[in-house]
């Protein structure tokens, strides 16, 4: 998983981490997910089928159709075998920043480009996605891969739902505890910076979250040493400490809870399942 910061011309938003890839199952895989996934995704079926199950929400995707996956969105997905096989091609990414198409201006934080599960419509899509796979398990093909890459999200964007307006302060908190995934903050600070108390924050950040400022930060937290697990060679125990964990057991208590695996388990699969 690569991971940088590279802002085009045509304000395309900045990407922090990229890959992509083709995989094949040959039995049926079923994953949990309680906090859904570190990074967003497009998934093109090649063959088999998937269901996904979130919230109340059920979406099932066949050979040949585009499934998009949120970042940070609960799901249970099943996948069923065709012939005795499941392929996909996924193109996994995750934004440091994003386009308001209102305001015409990038915002800070980590945020993905939508917030639900969509089941595109059909297209072409075998060509572009197989050449963006192909160009980013080249050798020196990265550039090519990107370029591929931000072709592709140019024509599926507009296809997304459009997220949820925050408020201006609750964009301002989100954004603050993104930024400090690896302090051990409090509420007190989070509060004063968005110029809020408390329990007003408490109260406006539950009703467009549907999450406590408390819960949130956790889940930040537990993105952020997803992140490290993949990108550095580092201890279970160095990143309990680094996010001010109160012990590595503990750490494990809580990823698992999140992620629905152990760390290790988590950087053994390489944050690619879906």
């Amino acid at each position: 998983m690569h991971s940088f910061s590279r802002f085009r011309k045509d304000s395309l938003p900045v990407l922090s981490r990229f890959s992509s890839g083709v995989y094949y199952f040959s039995r049926p895989q079923d994953y949990c997910m309680p906090m859904g996934r570190s990074d967003s995704c497009f998934c093109l079926l090649l063959r088999g089928e998937v269901e996904v199950r979130c919230a109340q929400t059920v979406l099932i995707a066949r050979r040949g159709q585009l499934l998009y996956w949120p970042e940070g969105v609960p799901y249970h997905s099943f996948w069923k075998p065709e012939n005795g096989l499941i392929s996909y091609i996924a193109v996994y990414f995750r934004l440091h920043g994003h386009l308001n198409r209102r305001e015409g201006a990038v915002q800070p934080g980590v945020f993905s480009p939508c917030d639900q599960f969509v089941l595109l419509s059909e297209g072409n899509w075998l060509r572009p996605f197989r050449s963006l796979a192909d160009h980013y398990r080249r050798a020196g093909g990265l550039s090519a891969a990107l370029d591929a890459f931000y072709t592709l999200y140019r024509q599926l964007t507009p296809l997304l739902p459009e997220n949820q307006a925050f408020r201006p302060e609750i964009r301002r908190a989100l954004a603050f505890m993104e930024e400090n995934r690896e302090r051990d903050f409090r509420m007190a600070e989070l509060a004063a910076f968005c110029q809020l108390s408390e329990s007003h924050l408490y109260h406006l950040f539950k009703q467009e979250t549907s999450l406590s400022p408390v819960v949130y930060k956790n889940r930040a937290r537990i993105r952020r040493a997803a992140e490290l697990l993949l990108s550095e060679e580092a201890s279970v125990e160095w990143i309990s400490q680094r996010l001010h964990f109160s012990s590595p057991a503990y750490f494990r208590r809580v990823f698992r809870k999140y992620m629905g695996m152990t760390p290790s388990a988590y950087r053994a699969s390489g944050g690619q399942r879906l």
